[in-house]
């Protein structure tokens, strides 16, 4: 396991980091763990305070980089490395605490989102665990131009594939524009069903992973939204449709519909060999 950007004693002082019960609550023992089963070498890890660091290491023992970003004061390098981090790997594992004192402007994780595709964002007690997968070869852009609701509009979308495997990673970009100022915020959602309309896969967040709500969208400007939907491992074999559609954040019963009074445009026919 190799520590980057990263020195300090491990002998001493860590003992009472170990048994805290604030760390305890945020479970780092639980999520070292699921790291060590799930991240390969080909992966990374970033960490961005100190203290959680030296918790995290302490139970860590896997093949995965461990990067501590931003490393000092140094905004610049930390976006440099960030982006050479995303080159560099396959999926990249952030575990965010304490983000606004270590990272108040917020270099690392726009980075992310803007030149990698967040696969899911949860928490784990106060450590927020956010998973991202470095983007392939996207197919050239593909109008749409439906709207949902009254003001948005999905202009057009680019993906890596409509023919893959289970398991799999589908990385799909929308291009989203509204014609007035939005009050409400709205949840994008990404539903894979089968033939039979059963869910298989779904993804639901704000825009840009919660970078890019809607009431700060301008109108007329593009809103470029980065979407990644895991496939299951068992799925399998034959034609899904992907759906996609916005609800309010506040009732996620209240979809924003489409002309033709359908909550959901159906985008793509994906083929699982």
């Amino acid at each position: 396991m190799a520590v980057v950007g990263l020195l300090f004693n491990m002998s001493n002082g860590l003992d009472p980091l170990y048994n805290d019960p604030q760390h305890q609550r945020d479970n780092y023992k639980a999520l070292a763990e699921r790291l060590e089963q799930e991240a390969t070498a080909e992966d990374a890890i970033i960490l961005d305070a100190p203290n959680q660091s030296q918790v995290f290491l302490y139970y860590y023992d896997g093949e995965a980089p461990v990067y501590l970003l931003p490393a000092s004061g140094d905004y610049d390098q930390a976006r440099q490395e960030t982006e050479q981090i995303i080159e560099d790997y396959r999926r990249i594992y952030v575990l965010f605490y304490g983000q606004a004192e270590q990272d108040p402007l917020n270099v690392v994780e726009s980075e992310l989102i803007e030149g990698a595709y967040q696969v899911s964002d949860e928490w784990v007690g106060s450590v927020r665990f956010v998973r991202y997968t470095t983007p392939d070869e996207l197919n050239a852009p593909q109008p749409v131009n439906v709207r949902f609701g009254e003001h948005i509009t999905l202009e057009r979308i680019a993906y890596n594939s409509d023919e893959l495997r289970a398991g799999d990673v589908l990385q799909i970009q929308l291009n989203w524009q509204t014609d007035a100022v939005l009050e409400a915020r709205y949840k994008v959602f990404l539903h894979l069903v089968n033939s039979e309309g059963q869910l298989v896969a779904q993804r639901d967040s704000e825009p840009g992973g919660g970078s890019a709500i809607t009431p700060t969208w301008q109108p007329q400007q593009t809103v470029v939204d980065n979407h990644a939907l895991v496939l299951p491992v068992d799925l399998p074999a034959g034609e899904y449709t992907l759906l996609v559609g916005l609800y309010d954040l506040s009732n996620p019963a209240a979809r924003l519909t489409l002309e033709d009074g359908a909550d959901a445009l159906q985008l793509l026919t994906i083929r699982i060999q």
